[in-house]
């Protein structure tokens, strides 16, 4: 018989991962469960009348919603325990961007705000974790959606610079006080005057951002005027996938 022995840290930081991971394997089934029952009420309504589209894209969109705040939390736990496990597989970023539009194309709709979507040429498949950069960049889209008013725009810009994935978000909202940029990636920061809490609703969204970007030996920064709209730009330096000839070596 053999037992290894952790320290008392070690040991609380692995109880806590666990019980993380399972909490977010409850709430994907039960976010899972959400969407399919929509699923099932598109295809058995061929032709939903205009009130019956809008109410399950609602859902759909609601439900990702909710499941993007839960997540905020329990990653705070996570990095709070140092116990972030990243999931690097090979990422092709067109499918994260997919991703971020089938959330924020509909909750930009119903705020009355334009949305954008590009992803510049030649950007490599990367080695990284996907939901990671999913959640980076619908983190901050949301929060330009959400700070931005009906008939202002957000733009969501992938690009590739000598190793490093840039994810730039701009929008036309209110901009941020310079007094105000040093605080707004702290927690359970919002903008001043705004009746929302924060980003997702918990407060965490930006917070989560720049610890995320951190983690991996990249960096977040914000430029914004007040009146002027504002800009974060994300970089991470990631490795690209190796090509098929090259693992054959």
């Amino acid at each position: 018989l053999t037992s290894v022995l952790f320290p008392h840290g070690d040991r609380r930081r692995s109880h806590h991962a666990q019980r993380s991971r399972e909490h977010r394997r409850h709430h994907q089934k039960r976010h899972g469960h959400s969407v399919q029952q929509t699923e099932l009420c598109r295809r058995r309504s061929p032709s939903p009348t205009e009130d019956e589209t809008r109410i399950m894209d609602d859902i759909e969109m609601n439900s990702h919603l909710l499941l993007g705040q839960i997540n905020n939390v329990l990653d705070t736990v996570r990095l709070d325990e140092g116990c972030l496990g990243a999931n690097v597989e090979d990422v092709d970023v067109y499918d994260v961007v997919a991703l971020v539009r089938r959330v924020a194309e509909p909750l930009s709709l119903r705020q009355g705000v334009s949305f954008t979507a590009t992803v510049q040429p030649c950007i490599p498949i990367v080695r990284a974790d996907r939901e990671m950069l999913r959640r980076i960049s619908m983190n901050l889209v949301g929060n330009a959606v959400r700070y931005t008013d009906a008939g202002g725009s957000v733009a969501l810009c992938l690009s590739w610079r000598a190793g490093v994935l840039v994810i730039d978000v701009r929008d036309t909202g209110a901009g941020i006080a310079p007094e105000e940029i040093p605080f707004v990636f702290d927690r359970f920061v919002s903008k001043p005057g705004s009746q929302h809490t924060g980003e997702g609703g918990t407060g965490l969204g930006l917070s989560i951002v720049k610890r995320y970007a951190e983690a991996v030996g990249g960096s977040v920064e914000v430029r914004s005027e007040l009146g002027c709209g504002g800009q974060f730009v994300v970089e991470l330096p990631l490795e690209t996938a190796a090509h098929p000839e090259e693992e054959d070596r």
